[in-house]
């Protein structure tokens, strides 16, 4: 789709430090298209046991690319504008951090459509929220705005203006601010390093933190430098030659997308 090769596009520019993503017009994402969902469930097409066990056996062709947010070496960020529901939420479940404005209505909206969790829903819901509000919140299918969306921690932040421009702000403070390298691998220990076992995350942290702290890791020496020349800091686009790049690459799953 336009937009995961944007996301690969905006990935392989060393000119692009943040993703924002928002959604054209009033509404981020309002989910499948009904029309869509409403001729699959008026066919008088049947499928048989076998043929059903054969065509979802195999792993859906799309999960991929639809968690490839989270495999970008970039933080992606996503400016819910309006509405966002079902698939949408969704795929927002997948980005790095949320900011929405406080009118934006949410909901799950499966379970009223006589559908399951879909797209790693069941998987990324609870992570954020906890199980006992995924249950309520993917069951009940109810709506709910920005506010209560930051209380659950699905949402970072909400505001009551352009909820774009305020997202595209934190984003420059972050591009202008923050080492690459840092955001990089940092965002590989926390997508990853929940899902370990604790001393297995524990070492990998140590061993990327040892290789950070060296002279050879650019984004250190120009981290401490500015700070002691009382300067802002200028980072310069990741090397994958930098050490922690480099030992992130070797340690971490999905490290060789660095």
């Amino acid at each position: 789709s336009e937009l995961f090769d944007a996301l690969e596009a905006f990935d392989h520019d060393e000119g692009i430090r943040v993703v924002v993503v928002t959604g054209a017009g009033r509404g981020f994402c309002a989910g499948a298209d009904m029309d869509g969902l409403s001729s699959v469930s008026t066919s008088s097409d049947s499928i048989s046991g076998s043929q059903s066990r054969e065509q979802w056996s195999a792993p859906p062709p799309e999960t991929r690319s639809f968690l490839l947010a989270q495999q970008l070496s970039k933080p992606v960020l996503a400016a819910i504008n309006g509405p966002v529901a079902g698939v949408g939420l969704s795929w927002v479940l997948t980005c790095d951090m949320r900011f929405a404005n406080k009118a934006a209505k949410f909901s799950c909206a499966f379970s009223k459509r006589g559908l399951v969790a879909e797209c790693g829903t069941s998987f990324l819901l609870p992570r954020l929220v906890g199980t006992g509000n995924a249950m309520m919140l993917l069951m009940s299918s109810d709506i709910f705005l920005g506010d209560e969306a930051v209380r659950l921690g699905l949402v970072q932040k909400c505001f009551d203006g352009d909820v774009l421009e305020q997202t595209v702000a934190f984003a420059r403070r972050l591009a202008a601010n923050v080492s690459p390298v840092s955001m990089a691998v940092m965002k590989r220990q926390l997508w990853n390093h929940p899902r370990m076992e604790d001393q297995q995350a524990l070492r990998e942290s140590v061993m990327l933190m040892q290789s950070s702290v060296t002279p050879q890791n650019s984004d250190f020496k120009e981290g401490v430098r500015s700070f002691i020349e009382k300067r802002p800091a200028a980072f310069k686009p990741v090397s994958h030659d930098n050490p922690v790049i480099v030992t992130a690459k070797l340690l971490i799953p999905d490290g060789s997308k660095l």
